[in-house]
């Protein structure tokens, strides 16, 4: 497997989305996004490219996105090591005594966790958009596009081409039950998308304490923090099954002051 920096190409891109199930853009959206990466990644095989990865940023903030491995490729570590070489980059240019935050692209990844609690997040492909799946009648290839849904009538829609610009007729795709990829379990303090420690965690008495993100510690705060603990009023967290040593009189005010302090950094 080979891995080459800042050559990833708009039919590279096209292509490795389109594999995945993924919406594809406008040519020209696509080509302005990449041109604007701070930084990318092509994982290829034979001359083949099967894996990708981009970061957004400008210094300071970065975003990482389009982590995608074509699906025959998959479970051989190809996405850590993108991930590996993404994060290496951010290192390599913040400088001494300076910082840098990384942040997912949303959408990136779904999940729901038994450890901290967090219920399942639900976000549609494109939430005012139907997905169109169509086949261009010039050069042959299949691709898909979106058209809002004001402009669906029936279960026809015609659509552009990507291609070649011809209009095509493609068949509208129910939106549904949407596509998601779900991770259910935080499994030691790591993000359980991509394997790497979580931001906020610390230690109290050798064990790991940890919140998934800062909504998430904030809720851990005022419920532990409260004289009279129910489960919170809340749709999004349960804290019916935390460990019982976090919930005992005796080190709740610790535990807090621990959270407190991941809290402000």
């Amino acid at each position: 497997m080979i891995y080459m920096e800042n050559a990833l190409t708009y039919e590279d891109y096209f292509k490795l989305r389109e594999s995945v199930g993924w919406l594809n853009f406008s040519r020209e959206q696509a080509q302005k996004a990449i041109s604007n990466s701070v930084y990318t990644i092509i994982a290829t095989e034979q001359s083949e490219t099967v894996g990708m990865g981009r970061l957004i940023g400008d210094g300071m903030y970065y975003i990482i996105a389009d982590i995608v491995v074509r699906p025959d490729f998959q479970n051989r570590e190809i996405g850590t090591k993108i991930m590996d070489m993404l994060m290496t980059f951010v290192t390599r240019e913040t400088p001494v005594g300076g910082r840098s935050s990384i942040h997912k692209a949303r959408g990136t990844a779904f999940f729901q966790c038994s450890s901290c609690h967090a219920k399942q997040e639900t976000i549609p492909c494109g939430t005012d958009d139907i997905e169109i799946n169509a086949q261009c009648t010039t050069t042959g290839r299949y691709f898909g596009a979106a058209l809002p849904k004001n402009k669906i009538h029936g279960q026809k829609a015609n659509v552009k081409c990507p291609y070649c610009g011809e209009l095509v007729a493609g068949n509208v795709i129910k939106q549904e039950g949407a596509r998601q990829i779900v991770f259910r379990d935080v499994r030691n303090a790591k993000d359980p998308y991509f394997q790497y420690p979580l931001y906020f965690q610390t230690q109290y008495r050798g064990k790991v304490i940890w919140a998934l993100n800062r909504e998430h510690l904030r809720a851990l705060i005022d419920y532990l923090s409260a004289d009279i603990r129910t489960d919170l009023e809340t749709t999004d967290f349960r804290f019916d099954q935390l460990p019982t040593f976090m919930k005992t009189a005796k080190n709740r005010d610790k535990i807090v002051k621990l959270f407190t302090k991941l809290w402000e950094k």
